[in-house]
């Protein structure tokens, strides 16, 4: 479902001479840094891109509060694995670009905060206040209610570096400031250290750098969602599922109230098409129109924007989550239809971080991080049979005992009265089930008993897999920012994405290095 599978010298060449011009693509990622320090590795970056042979590695995210999940840093770092090992293979210049999704309207997402609770478990919180639904992320404000609910979030980032990461969450969000501003300052250091550059949707929508591809899936019109419905049933018929609901129209458009989709109309009478924004109806004709002379006004849905990103920068591999890669899969026909070379796919590199606390209670249970990857329920029911193997007998014991004694009762039914064989099996079964019903009350009582074990597993449960997914997916970058440091989680991330993609890393830091398991 994919153009290409693999960087080669022959893909690096082509894609070098695609896109946007070098000198317009520096811009903007000059621009994509703006209110930021440029590092000396970023500002090589910048002359790198000048460079007629320049190409790119790029992975994008949204905007997410205290920095996002980790994955969004695990991203972030795996571009520049990609990029450097690229350059390194075929000698040309390789840029690692972070796209911000910041045009994107779903303020809920973007502003959940899983922290710990008082008991160990994560709790999840939101910011948002709930106004404005649909406004993009790049224009939305903190006001003073959600200012006030991040700052009393912040005293849950406890640690060795705590105070200081309280003191960042205060200086950093401000009535006022956007969140484009304060998710960047979040991930700033990192980006320096790395070299990584930013390129915001917002600039490409104002700069109007995706009109061609949004003007053409208006005039032509279903034809573009044709092309992502192909690859949709291709997959289908592959035993795959579809990731992303195919629209009638790739793009939103805003208006006063904020994004919109374009719902088409049709009229069989005269065989004429219209749509209609918000409640507005338009002819074809107009939406054309307004995508020609105001594209600042229509942004990307989620399948769309590769396109778009594809289109204006030289992508040779593109870092991508599971279900990231699921809906690029999808894209396979567009992407020949608008004559865009597909970058490579590449999975994200993937961590869990064992601090010394977890290490420790780890090494008390006597179970692997690895074990942990899975349901409390599961958990609990594996750790009650581990408890119980030897205190507890099997109800299944007792069978062959039932089946033993109600044997001469048996053999006299049938040869008295064969319709009282059926009151045996149902005496058979039903002292099996109270053995059985017995067994789980012991059980019960055995895990009461040891109530200790199961509170210390649920706490490395929590720790290690929360909520039932990766760490990586539930706690913020500032949550372990203020355990570790800024400095230890770039050591950190660095070391967890030198094991191989596909791959969780688990960063284990009471020893050296990591252990790679699938």
């Amino acid at each position: 479902m994919f153009n290409n599978n693999v960087v080669t010298a022959e893909l690096c060449k082509k894609r070098a001479q695609h896109g946007a011009s070098k000198s317009r693509l520096k811009t903007l990622f000059e621009n994509g840094l703006r209110g930021t320090t440029i590092s000396e590795a970023q500002q090589n970056s910048l002359i790198s891109i000048t460079q007629p042979n320049a190409v790119v590695v790029c992975g994008g995210q949204q905007i997410g509060m205290f920095g996002g999940p980790l994955y969004t840093l695990l991203k972030m770092r795996s571009i520049v694995v990609e990029a450097n090992s690229i350059s390194a293979e075929f000698g040309v210049p390789v840029v690692p670009v972070f796209w911000l999704e910041d045009v994107d309207h779903d303020a809920a997402e973007a502003s959940e905060v899983w922290l710990t609770s008082a008991d160990g478990s994560a709790e999840c919180k939101s910011v948002w206040d709930g106004t404005k639904d649909k406004l993009p992320s790049f224009k939305r404000h903190f006001s003073e209610s959600e200012i006030d609910a991040i700052r009393d979030l912040g005293k849950g980032l406890i640690g060795q570096y705590g105070e200081q990461v309280q003191q960042l969450v205060s200086g950093t969000y401000l009535v006022g400031r956007t969140w484009t501003e304060a998710f960047l300052d979040i991930l700033e250091p990192f980006m320096q250290a790395w070299g990584v550059v930013v390129v915001r949707a917002s600039d490409v929508v104002l700069y109007g750098m995706h009109a061609p591809i949004c003007i053409r899936d208006c005039e032509q019109t279903d034809e573009l969602a044709k092309q992502i419905e192909k690859s949709s049933q291709l997959l289908e018929s592959n035993g795959y599922h579809r990731q992303a609901t195919v629209q009638p129209f790739q793009f939103l458009v805003e208006t006063p109230n904020g994004r919109n989709r374009i719902e088409p109309h049709h009229n069989p009478l005269s065989n004429d098409s219209s749509v209609s924004i918000n409640g507005v109806p338009y002819t074809i004709q107009q939406l054309v129109e307004l995508a020609r002379f105001h594209p600042e006004q229509f942004s990307p849905g989620v399948l769309a924007r590769p396109l778009v990103q594809d289109a204006i920068l030289p992508t040779v591999a593109t870092i991508l989550g599971g279900a990231e890669i699921a809906y690029h899969a999808q894209l396979f026909h567009a992407y020949q239809w608008f004559g865009i070379e597909q970058p490579v796919p590449m999975l994200r590199h993937s961590a869990c971080i064992i601090d010394t606390k977890t290490a420790r209670q780890l090494e008390k249970s006597g179970k692997a991080a690895e074990w942990f990857f899975r349901s409390w329920e599961q958990i609990e029911a594996s750790a009650t049979d581990d408890i119980s193997k030897n205190a507890v007998p099997s109800a299944e014991t007792g069978a062959p005992l039932i089946n033993e004694l109600l044997s001469p009762f048996q053999k006299s039914a049938e040869n008295i009265d064969s319709t009282l064989v059926r009151n045996i099996h149902a005496a058979n079964v039903a002292m099996q089930q109270q053995l059985s019903a017995i067994e789980a009350k012991l059980k019960s009582a055995l895990k009461k008993q040891n109530s200790v074990l199961m509170d210390r597993l649920r706490a490395v449960w929590w720790a290690v897999y929360p909520n039932s997914t990766l760490q990586e997916r539930v706690y913020p970058l500032l949550w372990f920012v203020a355990k570790h440091g800024n400095d230890e989680v770039r050591i950190i991330v660095e070391e967890a994405c030198g094991v191989p993609r596909g791959n969780v890393a688990i960063v284990d830091l009471t020893h050296t290095l990591t252990t790679g398991i699938k």
